[in-house]
């Protein structure tokens, strides 16, 4: 919730309250999967910043992708984190290679 306040802070008018926002973790393991990918119109995904966190995040939205979910993302990740390097790669990867659009929102 903390980088949501931050964002409604920098007058990112679509977050609104971030108290609104009801903020479920699911894994792809997750049996619920299938029917969430159904109902829920919008999905994020935590990108981390260890040395590991390109080859989790692409591989978490290319299995997504194989399960017909969303194509369209929003990247969370610290609010610290810088948009060049991993996040643009991030970015990049996932348009160019699955056709998902990863709204990255860095400072």
């Amino acid at each position: 919730m903390d980088l949501l306040d931050h964002w409604a802070a920098q007058g990112r008018r679509w977050v609104g309250s971030a108290t609104q926002w009801r903020v479920v973790p699911v894994t792809l393991s997750s049996p619920c999967l299938p029917e969430l990918l159904i109902q829920q119109p919008r999905w994020a995904l935590w990108v981390g910043n260890d040395p590991e966190a390109f080859r989790r995040a692409f591989g978490v939205l290319a299995s997504l992708k194989d399960r017909e979910g969303p194509c369209r993302l929003l990247a969370v990740h610290a609010p610290d984190m810088p948009r060049r390097g991993l996040l643009d790669n991030l970015q990049q990867a996932a348009w160019s290679r699955l056709g998902i659009e990863l709204l990255v929102m860095a400072k």
